[in-house]
């Protein structure tokens, strides 16, 4: 059964292994606040979104909730100010209450009922996240610290009430992070090495092969131009650098070098036939800055192809 305070705290653990899953599984989220300073008790997370707020109350128990205590729960929670409001229930229950609606609010039923279970999912979840964002793939050791870290970060917090945006949430999974482990913080570390020098984020050996390339380059490439080109690095089937361009993108750039063409010569047309000077001064200036986003485009296929060459030069 557990005693009253191991119950409680089975509590609290529950809900930031809900909170933390949402933030990285949910993409629409503006704000999110663990134990919110709304004055009630039954309020435990807050979500805010482009236009609306959700009040989140977690309930966990060992035995059945019955459909009773759940009808209870969601009209205290309905009372609170929100747009939207949602239980969740982690424990067993009967099929039918499994999400259900009762007085506006919708009933949730995860299907881990245990810490062990929840913390797994959230691994998965993390591991899904740290992959996308910033390459490599998580030893499950790794993953499993990382949720822990995670969540006492965000209990430790709640006890401030304090209320974390999209911004906060790369800092905050960075620190979560590297408290886990040495070799995340060595790896987020090399990431923004290669960020600060390059100006863009890129896969760990990816990463290795484009540090490799510039300095075997240096007297032939700058650092802005393998930026220009950052759309188009690759690794190939033997683990060299390539570069990659579709045939949309080569279709692309000879569009934008017309386009350019034409809005060149239509702002010097106007410069020379409209009579009065400063509206052709000005038309030539308006038509000219139309053009900025073309030769950017021109730019960055350049520095590909000066790359693609200098790679096949090398190999």
């Amino acid at each position: 059964m557990g005693t009253g305070g191991q119950n409680a705290i089975k509590g609290f653990l529950f809900q930031g292994i809900i909170c933390l899953v949402e933030m990285l599984d949910d993409e629409n989220w503006i704000t999110v606040t663990v134990e919110p300073d709304v004055g009630s008790e039954i309020v435990d997370i807050v979500w805010s979104y482009p236009g609306s707020t959700k009040a989140v109350q977690v309930k966990s128990s060992i035995n059945k909730f019955s459909k009773a205590d759940i009808d209870a729960w969601a009209k205290e929670l309905s009372s609170h100010a929100a747009d939207n409001h949602e239980l969740v229930l982690i424990g067993p229950s009967p099929a039918k209450l499994i999400d259900d609606t009762y007085h506006g609010v919708k009933v949730r039923h995860p299907r881990a009922y245990t810490i062990e279970d929840l913390i797994k999912q959230a691994a998965h979840v993390v591991d899904k996240y740290y992959s996308s964002r910033w390459g490599g793939v998580l030893q499950w050791w790794q993953r499993e610290m990382a949720v822990l870290a995670l969540i006492a970060l965000l209990l430790v917090n709640s006890t401030k009430g304090k209320q974390y945006t999209r911004e906060d949430l790369h800092a905050f999974l960075r620190e979560g992070f590297k408290a886990a482990s040495v070799d995340i913080e060595k790896e987020l570390e090399d990431l923004e090495v290669f960020k600060r020098f390059f100006g863009f984020e890129a896969k760990p050996e990816l990463r290795h092969l484009v540090f490799q390339f510039y300095n075997s380059s240096r007297y032939d490439i700058d650092r802005q131009l393998i930026k220009k080109a950052k759309d188009h690095f690759c690794v190939n089937s033997d683990g060299s650098l390539g570069i990659q361009v579709s045939v949309m993108d080569r279709i692309g750039y000879w569009m934008m070098v017309l386009l350019y063409i034409f809005m060149v010569s239509f702002s010097i047309v106007i410069l020379i036939w409209t009579p009065v000077l400063y509206k052709s001064i000005g038309g030539f200036l308006f038509g000219m800055t139309l053009c900025i986003p073309f030769l950017r485009c021109i730019w960055a296929f350049s520095a590909t192809k000066k790359i693609q060459k200098l790679l096949s030069r090398r190999s």
